[in-house]
């Protein structure tokens, strides 16, 4: 039905279009829905996709303007906030369906804007001071982040300083465990230390989290969960060895050396998920989408880097195979007169 109703409108100035979108019972919905049926269908018909790329971009634009009007009607929140047959907020349906022109309008910007805030009303100054506390006092990040009756833990500027501060004291115990540790790395015994145990707790919390909050996976969000599993690995194998081998010391330098790869990967995917927390920005957010499509690409260039690594290695393992040349027969018999 909409492939038919793109082919009369190419014939009829997008009238149909309009007209079907304008007499629905929620025009701004119905564009923004429609929007995304024709790129999505662009990709599966090769022959018809530039004619159906302009009709989801005529849809798109229609949703903009209605919305911009709608917003002038009443205000941009009830409208954003309207719920649809699913009980999905219109917002939502705006994300879901990559609506990016119109949620770039200053209309939805601005609501963001206010979203953002919450009811504080503090100046750039005051914020930044606040997370700097966050990260030199560990009390005053305890206190923000847990729901204590202050209700600064519900505003989404205090979350996510309260999550990356999370993510930045995951990365410091990650570097005392894995990279450069305080204490000798041939230990007297696999007992965790005290920053060990820490770790553990902290990867605990994010597994819990992660188990009743499942995270967006697009994008840079399997990250998080690479960070995670990686750790997890990491804690186990230094279990197994800590319950397995006991007092069998020769094994333990192996176990901890692969251990600590294992958390040293970790924190270079964590310190690669920091472009995941600054994708809001204005600026880091196109250099998020960007080295996220870069990470793709250089991991199919790996997978044939890998291809000819492997071939050049068997080649050079012919070349440095051990041969001996065998000895003439008049050198044997010589051998053998000057011989003892």
């Amino acid at each position: 039905f909409v492939y038919n109703m793109m082919v009369c409108s190419k014939s009829h100035n997008n009238k149909p279009i309009e007209e079907f979108v304008l007499v629905s019972p929620a025009p701004v919905d119905t564009a923004a829905k429609l929007s995304n049926i024709y790129i999505k269908l662009s990709e599966k018909e090769k022959e018809r996709a530039k004619d159906l790329i302009a009709a989801g971009k005529q849809c798109e634009n229609m949703a903009t303007e209605l919305l911009a009007l709608a917003a002038g009607a009443d205000s941009a929140g009830r409208i954003l906030t309207s719920m649809d047959r699913r009980n999905v907020e219109f917002l939502d349906v705006l994300i879901e369906n990559e609506q990016k022109e119109v949620i770039a309008h200053t209309v939805v910007q601005r609501y963001l804007q206010e979203l953002w805030r919450g009811s504080l009303n503090w100046n750039a100054f005051r914020t930044i001071l606040l997370f700097i506390a966050f990260l030199v006092c560990p009390p005053v990040w305890v206190v923000f982040a847990l729901p204590l009756g202050h209700k600064y833990n519900n505003v989404p500027i205090i979350k996510f300083m309260s999550y990356l501060t999370s993510h930045v004291y995951l990365m410091i115990f990650l570097l005392l465990v894995g990279i450069t540790p305080p204490y000798p790395v041939v230990r007297p015994s696999l007992m965790p230390y005290w920053y060990e145990w820490c770790l553990l707790v902290m990867l605990s919390g994010l597994l819990l989290f992660e188990l009743t909050n499942p995270s967006d996976k697009s994008g840079l969000g399997w990250i998080k969960l690479a960070v995670l599993l990686f750790s997890i690995f990491g804690v186990a194998l230094h279990i197994t060895a800590w319950l397995e081998l006991g007092d069998n010391k020769y094994y333990w330098p192996t176990i901890l050396y692969l251990r600590n790869q294992l958390f040293a990967l970790s924190f270079l995917l964590a310190c690669v998920q920091i472009l995941d927390f600054l994708s809001f920005h204005h600026l880091f957010g196109p250099w998020a989408i960007i080295i996220g499509n870069l990470m793709k690409d250089l991991a199919r260039f790996l997978a044939v880097l890998a291809i000819f690594v492997f071939g050049f290695s068997m080649h050079f393992v012919a070349l440095n195979q051990a041969f001996r040349n065998g000895v003439p027969d008049y050198r044997r018999k010589r051998e053998v007169y000057f011989t003892d």
